[in-house]
């Protein structure tokens, strides 16, 4: 590794040995990748077998719950934000944020519905609704 580590250098490649930080270029870390939130686990090449054991931790924690969670934060913050309502989206989260994640993970979407329109109205709620497969 050493040796291909110095052609790759001599051709301005960069290189990569997982397990040897010491001929790396860069490192790879570990992902959980849920839509737009990805977690990525590194232990800088000394214990590669330690970030996969975390990986694979990680993604019984955050199941594909948190996808769906989060795309219907971010559409909701972009219809508040046209709505010049932007406000009212830090109260619902700190209040009911974790509650609508509940109610995502234990497919309780009529629920979850409920809770949105409570909030915002069926207008904003309708119209973030209708991207989702699921009878939101």
């Amino acid at each position: 590794n050493q040796q291909m580590h110095q052609e790759a250098q001599s051709l301005n490649i960069l290189f990569n040995a997982v397990d040897q930080p010491k001929e790396c270029d860069f490192i790879i870390p570990a992902r959980v990748v849920r839509g737009d939130l990805t977690l990525a686990i590194s232990t800088a090449g000394v214990a590669p077998f330690v970030a996969k054991f975390l990986r694979q931790k990680l993604e019984n924690i955050f199941g594909e719950a948190y996808a769906t969670w989060i795309h219907l934060l971010g559409n909701l913050r972009l219809q508040l934000i046209e709505r010049n309502q932007k406000d009212k989206l830090m109260p619902f989260f700190e209040q009911s944020g974790e509650f609508l994640l509940t109610l995502l993970t234990e497919f309780r979407f009529e629920e979850a519905k409920r809770l949105l329109e409570q909030h915002f109205g069926d207008k904003i709620t309708h119209k973030l609704l209708h991207y989702y497969d699921e009878p939101l």
